[in-house]
Parts: C-alpha cells; structure tokens; sequence
C-alpha cells in the first residue's frame, strides 16, 4: 500500500507493506511480519471478519488463521541522526 491517507483497510494476505502512508486503520491477517516505511499514524488490529464463503477462500490462497502476525510490525524507517 502505497501514498494512502486516510483510509480504512481490512486485509488477509502473505505479506503486508506500506511506504509513505498517513493516518490509517487496518484489521490485518499476515503471515508474514508487516512492514512500514516512511509512514505515519498507522494503527494496527486483528483482522476479524466473516462470511459464508471465507474459510475456503483462505484455503484456496494457502492462508491460515491460526498464523497470524498482525502485531509483529516491523519499521524500515530510517532514523535521523
């Protein structure tokens, strides 16, 4: 996700990135350790979202939702000084 503001984001996925962003909220499933860079005011939660046909869907896309590592984010932001 690149060069948002504002938004609100509801996202199951690998992996999950963000470069310049601003002010959002995201309920997230990632396998993978999220990463930020350059962003500000980003605020995390666990993605909880259902519907009929979900569980297959994560089947299908080889997701798990006993692997989630939502609130592991890691920022790439370089620091100054």
């Amino acid at each position: 996700v690149r060069n948002c503001s504002q938004l609100k984001l509801v996202a199951a996925c690998r992996q999950f990135r963000t470069r310049e962003c601003d002010d959002m909220d995201v309920l997230l499933l990632c396998q993978s350790q999220p990463s930020i860079e350059t962003s500000s005011r980003l605020r995390f939660g666990c993605f909880q979202y259902f519907y009929f046909s979900l569980g297959r869907q994560f089947e299908l896309a080889k997701l798990s939702p006993f692997n989630n590592r939502w609130s592991e984010v890691y920022n790439f932001t370089s620091s100054v000084g």
